[in-house]
């Protein structure tokens, strides 16, 4: 799944619902995909939201905090879906997406990385997993990359965060 939805590998395959929602097991996503799929203006509100999510990441090298209780809000007003985000600025590291290059090129180059760099790396995976993965379930190309220096090499990053992320 990382390797897919992070590491763009096997990218022209889509991912079926069912597998997605095995990584991404928050129940709200899940509602929030189905409802989707029946409903083509909220499916049209989210899609802006996550390719405006995107555009941001890609921008600024900043991540947002997705997985806090409401602190992204899709609601229906006079028959039209919108969305606030209420409170999710994330706290401390703002860039995380240059640090997630540094992170990962120490990791290919089999360096150890602190426990705050473990945080990092799994919450921006976490973060770019999710949205990534979302669009896809939605239909959209915009994915969030990460870096196409550390993506485009030939090395099994899933085996070098398997033993990174355990050693935790």
């Amino acid at each position: 799944m990382t390797e897919h939805l992070v590491f763009n590998k096997t990218a022209e395959q889509k991912l079926a619902l069912e597998e997605f929602l095995q990584v991404q097991w928050n129940e709200d996503v899940k509602v929030l995909l189905e409802k989707a799929g029946e409903n083509p203006q909220l499916k049209a509100a989210l899609l802006e939201l996550l390719e405006k999510i995107i555009l941001f990441t890609a921008e600024t090298g900043e991540i947002l905090d997705i997985a806090g209780q409401d602190n992204i809000i899709l609601y229906l007003e006079e028959e039209r879906w919108s969305f606030v985000l209420v409170d999710a600025q994330y706290p401390g590291n703002a860039k995380m997406m240059n640090s997630l290059k540094i992170i990962l090129e120490k990791l290919l180059y089999g360096i150890e990385i602190e426990d705050l760099e473990k945080n990092v790396l799994l919450n921006s995976l976490n973060f770019i997993r999710t949205v990534n993965g979302m669009a896809e379930q939605l239909g959209s190309k915009a994915r969030i990359h990460v870096s196409p220096d550390v993506t485009s090499l030939n090395v099994d990053f899933q085996s070098i965060l398997n033993n990174c992320l355990s050693s935790k």
